[in-house]
């Protein structure tokens, strides 16, 4: 708004506000029966014009200023909602990249069809010694906790399994689970016979040499002979 209105506007608004105000009446002092008149407002048109002028650029004034720290305010609220929605993208993107890397770092490495290979066969039980299975009778020899009675059964249908085996060079896949479930029940037999055995290092040292010889007896009942 230009001045010159401004100043017109305030005029107007001052001789309204002169010619509306009500006078105050303040009784005299040192008893004297008059009253004083006490008038609260302007006492010429152009003092009225100023104070309306003054009144006007005061709200004015503080308008602008209101309106500047709204604008203040917002911008720095924008600036912190910028500010938090960044740090929560790069959050999330890290937290992305640490579990990329972490499942990178604990996937096994590939390997070649001849690395599987090789792996099995090291993971694999040792096939039994030619002192262990004779590889033209199909002969087995037993370790001495297990020539023991508890084990007679199984011990001579297995003698009778390997002997077949060595004589037509195949048995056929029923027999061989019938062989399999056999050797895994001396497995458990022989666990259980363990708690009867003096706790001394010789029996110590036949009972690894029993659980061994199951352990290549069950992977050499599903291979070919020798």
């Amino acid at each position: 708004m230009r001045p010159a209105t401004l100043m017109i506007i305030a005029a107007v608004l001052a001789i309204g506000v002169s010619a509306a105000l009500a006078q105050v009446v303040i009784p005299a002092s040192g008893g004297s029966s008059g009253f004083l008149q006490y008038q609260d407002h302007a006492s010429t048109a152009a003092e009225g014009a100023m104070r309306g002028m003054g009144a006007l650029v005061r709200s004015d004034g503080q308008r602008n200023l209101d309106n500047s720290a709204a604008a203040i305010n917002y911008s720095v609220a924008r600036k912190n909602e910028i500010a938090n929605q960044q740090y929560y993208t790069e959050t999330y993107f890290n937290m992305r990249k640490v579990n990329r890397e972490a499942r990178a770092a604990e996937r096994a490495p590939r390997g070649t069809k001849e690395d599987f290979i090789r792996y099995a066969q090291e993971g694999a039980p040792k096939r039994l010694s030619p002192s262990e299975l004779n590889v033209v009778t199909g002969a087995l020899g037993w370790p001495a906790i297990l020539q023991d009675g508890a084990f007679k059964e199984d011990r001579q249908k297995l003698d009778n399994y390997f002997a077949y085996r060595a004589k037509h060079g195949a048995i056929d896949f029923k027999n061989i689970m019938k062989a399999t479930e056999m050797i895994t029940g001396m497995e458990d037999e022989l666990k259980e016979n363990i708690r009867k055995l003096p706790p001394n290092a010789t029996m110590s040292q036949q009972y690894l040499l029993a659980r061994n010889f199951l352990k290549s007896l069950r992977y050499e009942a599903g291979q070919p002979p020798q």
